[in-house]
């Protein structure tokens, strides 16, 4: 096992990127921070939101939230400062949430006085597909964070809400790759093909091929690019 010489990472987090020096990918991105125009970026946010402002009341962003610190930040940004009238969906999971996660979820709700929408996976199935993660894919959330990428752009589509908000590339963020991005597009349609990561065509064809029938896996079948094309799935980080 290495370890990080600069933040003491393990290489066991899967993904992970080192250097011959010994310094992690995740530590390589973060020195880049510096060389970012981050007025640019901001003002590139704001002529989006100049675009999909809408007047009449009616959400114009759908903001991925956990109650933890993107989106806390991603919600004051773009409904103080932006003044957008977003929609917050939060993909919760079955497991026991501590007190302090409970409170920031409830907090995140009361201080910007969005509304929440909550999609919360059936326990039984999470059970199960979180075990095959386990066993067969080494990540037992892999479900989960499927659906995260999946539920917001599949409400955003039904409730006709023009742009999504997403948090950081945490593949960036924690070094599994150089590349970064503004848009989620890219990465939600990655996540859910068959490259390099052998799923199937499509994301359902792996749980299914384990016997989770198809009607329990409406959280995680993707969107098309059609319709993703039209709500703008956006990254600000």
């Amino acid at each position: 096992m290495r370890y990080c010489t600069r933040c003491v990472m393990p290489d066991t987090r899967p993904g992970s990127v080192f250097g011959a020096d010994g310094v992690c990918q995740a530590c390589r991105n973060f020195e880049r921070r510096t060389l970012v125009d981050w007025q640019a970026r901001f003002a590139e946010l704001g002529s989006l939101c100049e675009k999909h402002r809408r007047e009449d009341g009616r959400y114009d962003c759908v903001i991925a939230v956990s109650g933890g610190k993107d989106s806390t930040f991603l919600t004051y940004m773009m409904k103080e400062r932006l003044s957008m009238n977003p929609l917050l969906v939060c993909v919760a999971d079955p497991f026991t949430h501590t007190g302090a996660g409970v409170h920031n979820l409830q907090n995140l709700q009361e201080t910007f006085n969005c509304d929440t929408w909550v999609f919360r996976v059936s326990a039984d199935l999470f059970r199960r597909a979180t075990r095959i993660g386990f066993e067969e894919l080494g990540e037992p959330l892999r479900f989960i964070e499927a659906a995260i990428y999946t539920v917001p752009p599949r409400l955003a589509v039904a409730l006709n809400i023009p742009l999504i908000i997403y948090g950081e590339n945490a593949a960036y963020t924690y070094g599994a790759t150089v590349e970064d991005s503004c848009s989620a597009q890219p990465f939600i349609v990655a996540g859910h093909s068959s490259s390099g990561q052998k799923l199937g065509a499509r994301i359902t064809d792996f749980w299914c091929a384990r016997g989770i029938p198809l009607q329990e896996l409406n959280a995680i079948a993707p969107t098309s690019e059609e319709e993703l094309s039209r709500v703008g799935p956006r990254r600000y980080s």
